[in-house]
């Protein structure tokens, strides 16, 4: 995966990796152990077809008024997703920068709360935006956290590119507005800064490509970029790619049927789950827990599973139009959903806690005793008012460094809120466990070649990885063994799981 580089749905090393879970899973689907779900025509639930967007190259240059013509390049870090193009020679206008007021300079957590909005004034302007690195203290995480065992003291406050999904301006307003381009200027180091994709999850605009083009810079372009703007200066903005409105991709399916099948009763499911598509070997390698747990299932007699198992590998989590499991589970409403009696979504595993400091630079953190990396924090998300499988799940997995989050939960900010690939099936009240570390380096997307870029391989910790396989082997096997009739169903409620289609609200 590392070697593959950026897997972005439906490109090459995209459908490598899919035909490699195929390869992994040839032996047991021959042998009659595994079932695969076939896809027997191009238009089908499980093959795909949508607008792919790819950026090619993108520049940001300060044209400065007369005399003094001379344009100054800034550099990039990379580009604002699915957003819109420009012809090689870009667009150039009036430059203006806006930053967080005096109050959300001193309380970052209200830019969340109150995001960036564009103004009359912004129209026909390219605007730079700087985007504040919003942390939370170790007392907030503490306080939401129902993880009584986690040791929160060696905790650094915990500042993730995730914010950057919801302070990212929004092109479509942007549209709206009559802004010509944005620029997003992160508060990020360089090195942490380069080839952030984000944000992915904002609404696509429409026609795909024509809307307003959006770059990001790093935060030592800031001062530049400021200057320029206080001093009425232009830039010029050049975003190129392609668009394939014909791009396909697919899911995956594979079935180990369990006891219920034989003795012809009801059957009873415990679907596992990930997606496929990412841009580095950290997101999404969920894939290799879900391989490695269906094999070792594999192994037990069929009567030692009183439940099935599904695995399902979703595509598209980084587009729109699919949005990864949405697509399998509330868009088609599969007839096998009915007998789905618990879920667990694996994401990002054997990650390192790496921290982009203003004096060390970026670089993983140590431990006190520096004798070894720390562990990235890991976000439990579960279904909300303590059910049976909340309780399950943090005796299976380990706790130094989790937050478990319920679906329901103390703070307002979060309530009705479940992340990740587990959101869909827990919003049809599937009691659902989702499991995501979310480290700096995640959207990253990393160019596969050299020693330290190599999907960002250099950041997994194998040991790490193991005990978490193990851990879900543990829970897994619970879940496929263990009597579950007591179990509470859950109100389903998916206002609180889907995101706008159309606005950025």
């Amino acid at each position: 995966m590392a070697n593959l580089g950026p897997r972005f749905t439906g490109t090459a090393p995209h459908r490598c990796l899919l035909n490699s879970i195929r390869q992994a899973f040839a032996p047991l689907v021959e042998a009659g152990v595994l079932e695969e779900e076939r896809v027997p025509a191009r238009d089908s639930t499980f093959h795909k077809t949508f607008t792919n967007w790819e950026a090619t190259s993108q520049s940001l240059i300060l044209v400065k008024r007369p005399p003094a013509r001379t344009p100054t390049p800034i550099p990039t870090a990379g580009y604002m997703p699915y957003t819109g193009f420009t012809g090689p020679s870009g667009i150039t206008a009036p430059l203006v920068f806006e930053e967080p007021g005096r109050l959300k300079k001193i309380l970052p957590i209200l830019n969340l709360l109150f995001p960036f909005k564009f103004k009359p004034e912004h129209r026909g302007k390219i605007v730079a935006v700087w985007i504040p690195s919003v942390q939370l203290p170790k007392w907030f995480l503490k306080y939401l956290s129902r993880n009584s065992r986690s040791d929160f003291r060696d905790w650094t406050p915990y500042r993730r590119t995730i914010t950057l999904e919801f302070l990212t301006p929004c092109p479509n307003k942007a549209a709206d507005a009559g802004v010509v381009g944005i620029v997003a200027v992160l508060d990020m180091s360089p090195q942490h800064a380069e080839k952030q994709y984000l944000p992915f999850s904002r609404p696509v605009p429409l026609p795909v490509g024509r809307g307003v083009p959006g770059i990001h810079v790093d935060c030592a372009q800031r001062a530049a970029i400021k200057a320029h703007a206080d001093d009425r200066g232009e830039a010029t903005i050049v975003l190129q790619g392609t668009v394939d409105t014909e791009a396909s991709s697919e899911h995956l399916l594979y079935t180990l049927p369990g006891a219920h099948v034989d003795e012809k009763t009801e059957d009873e499911i415990i679907l596992v789950q990930t997606h496929t598509d990412g841009p580095s070997a950290i997101e999404e390698n969920g894939v290799m827990a879900l391989i490695a747990l269906a094999h070792r299932f594999a192994t037990l007699p069929r009567s030692a599973r009183l439940r099935s198992l599904k695995f399902l590998f979703a595509t598209g989590h980084f587009v729109k139009e699919i949005e990864g499991a949405k697509d399998v589970i509330q868009n088609n409403d599969p007839p096998w959903l009915v007998g789905v009696k618990a879920s667990v979504a694996i994401e990002h595993l054997g990650t390192k806690e790496w921290v982009d400091d203003r004096e060390d630079g970026y670089h993983v953190r140590a431990s006190a005793d520096a004798s070894r990396q720390r562990d990235e924090p890991a976000l439990l998300f579960v279904t909300g008012g303590r059910h049976p499988l909340e309780k399950l799940a943090h005796e299976c997995l380990p706790h130094a460094r989790i937050i478990v989050l319920p679906s329901r939960c103390r703070m307002m900010l979060l309530k009705r809120k479940f992340f990740g690939e587990g959101q869909y099936v827990a919003c049809t009240g599937v009691p659902t466990v989702g499991y995501l570390p979310n480290p700096d380096y995640m959207f990253s997307y990393a160019d596969p070649g050299g020693p330290t870029r190599r999907g960002h391989f250099e950041k997994l910790d194998p040991a790490r990885m193991e005990t978490e396989l193990n851990a879900f082997w543990k829970l897994t096997c619970a879940l496929v063994t263990d009597e579950l009739s007591n179990w509470r169903s859950v109100t389903p409620d998916i206002r609180y799981c889907r995101d706008p289609e159309t606005s950025c609200d």
